[in-house]
């Protein structure tokens, strides 16, 4: 697992390059978790492409990650079951791109895909497209807290979600 908090990196972190890896069986934690909590701290110009996240409890934890990129992952075999989600943003988000990964919610533990909350701020500027999100009931694939994102409707185009049914996509998107 990869982890860095405000207290142990000494404050801010950035331009930091995650590719190709593999996280597995991190039953008690997350795969990758960036938690910049102290006032004025962020995680910046973080890239995370081409990793395998299988059997996790939650693939990912952003707490204030900015201008930061999460393509090209496989997600699967999460196991927090359904308070959490596979790829968790507690706020402080701003310019993050998530786009060309495969979410997996077929377990039966299955957290919500993509989860959105504004514990440590609002969100603003995320871009989600371009991924597959199969397995998860509607209300478990993209779940977003109110007020936890600014700036209007989240630019999501070209995601799968296992249907073409625009009802049902409009239901997941919230």
């Amino acid at each position: 697992a990869i982890y860095a908090d405000s207290d142990i990196s000494g404050g801010s972190v950035s331009n930091v390059f995650i590719n190709d890896n593999k996280f597995t069986n991190h039953t008690g934690g997350v795969g990758i978790d960036f938690e910049m909590t102290t006032a004025g701290t962020r995680a910046e110009s973080i890239t995370m492409t081409n990793n395998l996240f299988d059997g996790n409890l939650r693939a990912v934890t952003f707490y204030n990650v900015v201008s930061s990129l999460f393509s090209n992952n496989e997600i699967k075999n999460s196991t927090f079951g359904s308070v959490s989600a596979d790829l968790r943003i507690f706020g402080g988000a701003n310019n993050l791109m998530i786009s060309n990964n495969s979410f997996d919610g077929s377990n039966a533990l299955a957290p919500h895909a993509i989860r959105m909350t504004s514990v440590v701020g609002p969100n603003a500027n995320v871009s989600i497209f371009e991924n597959s999100f199969t397995g998860y009931s509607p209300s478990n694939t993209v779940f977003l807290d109110p007020q936890s994102y600014t700036g209007g409707p989240i630019p999501a185009t070209c995601n799968w979600f296992g249907t073409a049914d625009a009802a049902t996509i409009a239901s997941i998107m919230g």
